[in-house]
């Protein structure tokens, strides 16, 4: 035996060399002839992986390095189960999971790494208001899990909004930018952030003043196809569809003084509204009561008389229906 003796009628050889067994009976020994055995070491085997702690939707490069042979064929395995089909040098996963990696070299010898651990991390969301309308408008956004120690929110646009370390948006400009948030484990959520235009809408009249009996006409101009919400008379509130950027309200033979207030306005696809203070008011005048005119009704062709109206706190205008008559402003 080249590393030893034994008596048993077997031996596990662990050493390379070449080894002998003697057989006595009756006191007659013999020895076999000598058999040589060569003990191969077993294969080195070590795992790096690209990563190791992930978001979900990512993968790991897991990469097994041999030696001490030739060539070697390689079973990646899941908790100790062998893998389908996984049998080259590497293997990709996205699955959190404990995994090793079994090498067999040249020579039938085997060996196996050790575990290495994958953690797959869901994605965090993101809850709040993603649009808003008009600048300085403002957006409390609130990220899942624990945020990144630094950088956890960031605006890919900040000439259309700006994020701070909190989450709270603040809108600069109309447009669309995305606001990204990270959480402690560098995942990752990035919602679109849309800053729309505020709409507006103002009101105006015809007329400062109109004759009792007259219509009242108001205007309202705008947000093409806004829906404005107003009062006439700060009576109920109605609406009122802005038809290419205007509308009109019509109050038939007035009586009395009308005015049309702007309580808030809506866009047109339901995303924006904006309080409003617009007013305008029309005063409607009373007609005048006309009294009796008195005077000398009847004179001879080119002769004056004066004749008189009973009206009161208005300002008389005379007129004639004859070619052959004038008459001055005092009658």
């Amino acid at each position: 035996n080249a590393s030893g003796s034994s008596t048993n009628a077997s031996y596990q050889a662990t050493s390379t060399g070449y080894y002998r067994v003697s057989v006595s009976y009756d006191g007659i020994t013999q020895t076999s002839c000598a058999v040589q055995v060569t003990v191969n070491a077993l294969p080195t085997v070590s795992v790096s992986s690209s990563a190791t702690n992930l978001c979900s939707g990512s993968t790991a490069t897991l990469t097994a390095t041999a030696g001490g042979a030739s060539s070697y064929s390689y079973q990646w395995k899941i908790y100790g189960t062998p893998i389908a089909n996984a049998t080259n040098n590497t293997y990709s996963t996205g699955l959190s999971a404990s995994y090793s990696v079994s090498v067999t070299d040249n020579n039938g010898c085997q060996n196996t790494s050790t575990s290495t651990i994958i953690t797959v991390n869901d994605l965090p969301t993101v809850t709040g208001q993603l649009t808003v309308c008009g600048a300085n408008a403002t957006s409390q956004l609130t990220g899942s899990g624990i945020p990144a120690a630094s950088g956890a929110w960031v605006s890919s646009n900040t000439s259309v909004a700006t994020v701070n370390s909190t989450g709270l948006v603040t809108a600069v400009a109309p447009g669309t930018t995305t606001i990204t948030y990270k959480d402690a484990n560098g995942c990752t959520s990035s919602p679109s952030f849309q800053v729309q235009s505020a709409p507006t809408a103002v009101v105006t009249s015809n007329a400062l003043s109109i004759c009792s009996g007259t219509n009242a006409v108001f205007n309202i101009s705008g947000t093409q196809d806004a829906v404005v919400t107003y009062t006439l008379n700060n009576g109920l509130r109605q609406t009122i569809v802005l038809t290419s950027g205007s509308a009109t309200i019509t109050v038939p033979e007035a009586t009395s003084n009308q005015t049309v207030s702007l309580i808030s306005i809506l866009s047109s696809d339901g995303g924006c509204t904006q309080t409003l203070s617009s007013t305008a008011t029309v005063t409607v005048n009373p007609l005048p009561v006309v009294g009796f005119i008195s005077g000398v009704s009847s004179v001879c062709i080119g002769s004056t008389t004066q004749l008189y109206s009973a009206s009161t706190g208005v300002t008389n205008v005379w007129s004639t229906s004859s070619p052959h008559v004038t008459l001055s402003s005092v009658g």
